[in-house]
């Protein structure tokens, strides 16, 4: 029998294999905290900085300040707090990571970074101190706060080598009217980085790119004008009774609201060169510089109410308009292709012609929707749409009308094309008597003939006996036969497509019904408020789509006068406000509406949508 032998352990043999399993112990524990232990202190390496790399800048210079987050990708964008004296505007964000690696001792050791970066361009309205106070920043989960900024704008100065010049068109435009803004740099030495500032403008204007000047040269130089690249004329000019070599650049207005309004100053800050490099591996000596122009002062007046067509779409200085049709001969119900042709001093801001609101076309021909932009052709701008004459005997596509405002009658006055002249026929339709023959034609009189073979006598005899043995191969050899045995199931397998194709349809067009007021809604939600025009249109068309799916009609060809009679004869007690809506929706898309009458607008038409939803529900 075997023994296992133990030999006996000393008290220091014990001590140490005590203290062997502690360190053991301590160990594996370690190892098992070690990674939530790593992923608290990369919750705690996570911070958020303010950067800028200035701290002194003239009224109008723009400078980058970056909102960085560092530590993590996972970051919700800031809301930078508005602040008085600065205008910040986001220039675009993305990721910064990189990493690096090292030998030490024979060991490698390796860094890496990982940030995600706000971009924002300040630009200082006033001179004097200022603050962009700490922003918070959501990332990963928790909040963060970064420094303050401090930094100072100094003012303007008065440099006999720069000048600026801000001047108008007008002084006393109409709302609506287009003025031209004519911002000229004066310089008498070379300059560089040339920045202007010019703010307030677009919170009471719309902005429009002015066509080439082709009686005056363009330089090289490009100015960033109130949002827009914009090219400079050169030439010459005097400031002070001094010459200046000039750069002229234009950007066109439009007022959208009546009253005294305070254009500029204007504010540019350029670099001038006081001595070129003597050397390519030299720089420019250069001085910064910063100038302001004079401000301009503008009286702002209304349109008058007195003789205004009930058709008028905001148009206000002087305008022609032709037009053209093809076909000019169809039957009722026949698309014709209207076409017209509008010229002006700003062809690219002209809307569509409210042909809808014009009663000679409207009762005589059906006008198709349309939400298409015009076409630019030189300068003029060219509308296409769908007519359909209600009747026969409609002779002529009526004159065209287009109401503008002449600023310099101050009145009001329409433009007209000449009538298109028509043919109209009645619709044919084709009858049983198309099909059988001519109602007058004569039957063709038959000879009638004894025969020696007919029911009078009985006959009998082999001769008489036929083969009646019946071949299928033979039977079906024969193309007749083919026909006579294929042809049932065929029809009765069109007639079994054609029942699945309409259960189909009627499903289809239940789900419609059912998902007219999401889908209307959603249409709701994606339009742009800051463009009033095409948002009334947006509107429009939304709330006309939405009818269409619930009463069952062609929501491509629905005017606003046939989605209300729609409306009226399904929800009559939804009627009058949806009429109302759609003729605001027509009024506003041919100008007249800011942004906060526009989202007024999109609210009406929610409600209007509710209303009519619970009317449609209503029905039993």
């Amino acid at each position: 029998m075997s023994r296992t032998l133990h030999t006996p352990r000393s008290p220091r043999t014990a001590a140490a294999a005590r203290a062997i399993l502690l360190l053991a112990s301590l160990v594996f524990f370690t190892t098992l905290a070690a990674p939530a232990a790593a992923r608290q202190d990369a919750a705690q390496k996570i911070t958020a900085v303010a950067v800028t790399d200035v701290t002194q800048v003239y009224v109008g210079e723009s400078f980058q300040l970056r909102i960085a987050v560092e530590g993590t990708l996972n970051v919700e964008p800031p809301a930078l707090p508005p602040v008085e004296g600065l205008v910040i505007v986001p220039t675009g964000s993305g990721p910064v990571s990189y990493s690096s690696h090292s030998i030490v001792g024979g060991r490698t050791q390796s860094t890496e970074y990982q940030a995600f970066v706000f971009h924002y361009a300040v630009t200082p309205s006033r001179p004097g101190d200022h603050v962009i106070p700490p922003v918070s920043v959501r990332a990963a989960g928790r909040q963060f706060t970064t420094q303050e900024v401090r930094f100072r704008a100094l003012p303007g100065e008065t440099d006999g080598d720069v000048k600026v010049r801000l001047e108008s068109s007008s002084l006393s435009p109409y709302v609506g009217e287009p003025i031209t803004l004519k911002v000229t740099l004066g310089l008498r030495r070379s300059a560089t980085r040339a920045e202007f500032f010019f703010p307030g403008v677009e919170e009471k204007f719309s902005l429009v790119d002015a066509p080439p000047n082709p009686n005056v040269a363009l330089s090289d130089s490009v100015f960033e004008l109130l949002g827009a690249k914009v090219p400079a004329y050169s030439g010459a000019t005097q400031f002070d009774g001094q010459d200046y070599q000039s750069f002229t650049a234009e950007r066109i207005v439009i007022p959208r609201e009546p009253g005294p309004i305070t254009l500029g100053p204007v504010t540019v800050t350029c670099d001038v060169i006081i001595q070129r490099a003597a050397s390519i591996f030299d720089r420019d000596r250069v001085r910064r510089v910063s100038v302001s122009s004079d401000p301009v002062q503008l009286d702002v007046r209304p349109l008058p109410a007195e003789g205004r067509p009930d058709h008028f779409n905001g148009l206000v200085g002087a305008y022609r308009i032709d037009a053209s049709a093809s076909p000019t001969e169809v039957n009722v119900g026949d698309p014709i292709t209207l076409e017209m042709r509008i010229e002006g001093p700003l062809p690219g801001s002209v809307p569509a012609p409210a042909i809808e609101r014009q009663p000679q076309l409207a009762d005589a021909f059906r006008i198709a929707a349309s939400d298409a932009p015009g076409v630019l052709d030189g300068r003029a701008i060219v509308f296409r749409r769908t007519l359909r004459a209600l009747r026969a005997g409609v002779s002529a596509i009526p004159p065209i009308e287009l109401p503008y405002f002449d600023t310099r009658s101050g009145a009001y006055k329409i433009a007209r094309t000449d009538p298109i002249p028509l043919s109209v026929r009645e619709t044919r339709v084709v009858t049983a008597a198309d099909a059988e023959g001519a109602a007058d034609t004569q039957p063709t009189a038959l000879e009638v003939r004894d025969n020696s073979i007919g029911l009078r006598a009985n006959y009998e005899g082999p001769a008489l006996l036929a083969d009646q043995s019946f071949d299928l191969a033979a039977r079906l050899a024969r193309p007749g036969n083919i026909a006579a045995v294929a042809l049932p199931p065929a029809v009765f397998g069109v007639a079994a497509l054609a029942l699945v194709a309409r259960r189909r349809a009627g499903s289809s067009s239940a789900t419609m019904r059912r998902r007219a007021a999401a889908l209307a809604n959603t249409a709701l939600d994606s339009v742009t408020t800051s463009d009033a025009g095409a948002a009334a249109s947006q509107v429009g068309a939304a709330l006309r789509r939405y009818i269409a799916h619930k009463a069952g009609l062609d929501a491509a060809h629905l005017a606003s006068r046939e989605a209300a009679d729609a409306a009226r004869a399904s929800a009559p007690a939804a009627a009058d406000p949806v009429a109302e809506l759609l003729r605001r929706c027509d009024d506003a898309a041919y100008g007249g509406l800011n942004s906060v009458q526009a989202q007024k607008l999109v609210e009406d038409a929610r409600a209007v949508i509710d209303r009519l939803e619970a009317s449609w529900n209503a029905r039993p």
